[in-house]
Parts: structure tokens; sequence; C-alpha cells
């Protein structure tokens, strides 16, 4: 594996990107930071209703923005000490993408981009959605018509990436792995 690299899970939400860092992470000892995470805490809670007025989804913005600007200062901090980090996001615009790449080019890093996808059908939205609840996850879909109305909004990936299929249980996260594993050797 190159040193110094960045494994980037990006993907619609409820797509599988914290169950497959998780995953990477065991398997390969890197350290995961999941912008659901840490990088969401250094800033305003999420609102109930973020998307539901033009100033709630204002201060959405901004405060995705403090949390994807943590994010990438953490990927930068572990490049400029040598160390390789898994981390997983939306990145739902080429904007966001741009930002990524410059703070990993900036720290002299490679990154590693999986495009994490599934069958995302109302039967499976829902089943992803009640998992998530019962495991007390963050995020901000919490209905079909949510998933849709972000789905909608999603630019796709603008830098080169691989995409991986997060469907099939424990049988296709251990598959997905091994793809992702892979990828980071080539």
């Amino acid at each position: 594996m190159t040193s110094k690299m960045v494994v980037v899970l990006v993907g619609l939400p409820l797509s599988g990107k914290t169950t497959l860092g998780q995953a990477l992470a065991k398997e390969t000892g890197l350290h995961f930071i999941d912008i659901d995470g840490a990088p969401a805490s250094c800033t305003l809670p999420q609102a109930a209703d973020h998307l539901s007025t033009p100033q709630a989804r204002q201060r959405e913005q901004a405060r995705m923005a403090v949390a994807y600007s943590v994010l990438h200062a953490a990927a930068e901090a572990n490049l400029r000490q040598g160390l390789s980090v898994i981390i997983a996001a939306t990145y739902s615009s080429h904007a966001s993408q741009a930002f990524l790449k410059q703070a990993v080019e900036k720290a002299g890093g490679v990154m590693k981009l999986v495009w994490c996808q599934f069958k995302d059908t109302p039967v499976e939205i829902e089943r992803r959605i009640r998992e998530r609840l019962r495991n007390q996850a963050v995020g901000g879909v919490y209905s079909v018509a949510k998933y849709r109305e972000v789905s909608e909004r999603y630019e796709g990936i603008g830098l080169s990436h691989i995409v991986i299929r997060m469907d099939g249980g424990k049988d296709g996260v251990a598959a997905a792995v091994k793809q992702v594993l892979e990828y980071m050797e080539q």
C-alpha cells in the first residue's frame, strides 16, 4: 500500500459508507473518520427541519461546510505525519470533491475514492433507515421521500473512483472490503 493515502468513501446517505469504513479500519488498522462523528460535532447540531425552508437549508449548508473543513483538516494532518486514513462523507457536490482533492494534494498524499452504492428500492431504504435508528446512528435521512430529495441533488462523482456495491449483508461487506483492498494496492 502506498504511504500517505486517504481512502475516501463517498455516496448517498444509507449507502454503507460507515459500515464499509469500519470494516476497512478493522482489516487495515487505519484510522477511520466519519463526517457524522467528530467533524460534525465541531459545529451546530443538525436541526430537525434542516431542509424545510431556505433559511434552514442555508444553516445546514453552513454546518456541513464546517464539518467538511474539519474532516479535510484531519485528513491533511494525518497525511503530513505520514499516516494513511479512511474518511467517509457524502460529497454530494463537485465543489466539495475538489476541496478534498486540494487538501490531499497539499499534504502530498494519494487519494483512493470509493463510491458506495446500493439497490435503493423503497423497501431497502426503509430497512436501512430502521437499522440506522436502531443503532442510534446520525444522519439526515429518515424517510424514503427525504432520501429521494437528497438523491435528486446529488451531482455524482467527478473524480477518478471505483464503484462498490453495498448489498448482500455481511457477505456483501466482505466482498466490498476485498475490492477496496485490491484498489488500495493499485
